[in-house]
């Protein structure tokens, strides 16, 4: 088990920033995944949280084990 928190964020464009508040990798948390239908967008996420899992599939995101919290960031 890992002392650290890992995120997955859901909608990683526009409000899916605000997710970056919690993002504090020498405190123990990391953002590791996003989920998003538009590839631009994820490819962001990556760059700026590497290494991370990115799809374009939510429920790959919710099915990953290695995710202890999610942030549903997706258009009302």
């Amino acid at each position: 088990m890992s002392n650290e928190l890992r995120i997955g964020v859901i909608g990683v464009h526009n409000r899916g920033s605000l997710a970056d508040h919690a993002h504090r990798p020498n405190s123990g948390v990391r953002l590791v995944a996003g989920a998003d239908p538009h590839q631009p967008f994820l490819g962001a996420f990556a760059e700026k949280y590497a290494p991370t899992l990115i799809t374009t599939d939510y429920r790959k995101l919710l099915a990953c084990e290695d995710i202890d919290a999610v942030f549903i960031c997706s258009p009302d």
